[in-house]
């Protein structure tokens, strides 16, 4: 069960209801997000191998990157 909640960022990701809330909005998960790497670097979110950019998640070689390192 996740209960994770980043205030510098503004990304929490509450047990398992598979939803983000970045800045305030609810954002759902991928279909194949877990929620077991979550990074935020400067107001950029990377869950799971997948890069949340431009509205939508997408599986970004960056977001890969930081779920392996």
């Amino acid at each position: 069960m996740n209960n994770i909640q980043v205030e510098g960022d503004r990304v929490i990701v509450i047990g398992n209801e598979k939803v983000a809330y970045i800045n305030g909005e609810k954002i759902p998960f991928h279909p194949t997000m877990k929620g077991n790497s979550i990074t935020t670097i400067g107001n950029k979110v990377f869950i799971d191998g997948f890069e949340y950019k431009d509205g939508k998640w997408k599986r970004t070689l960056k977001a890969m990157f930081y779920k392996w390192f």
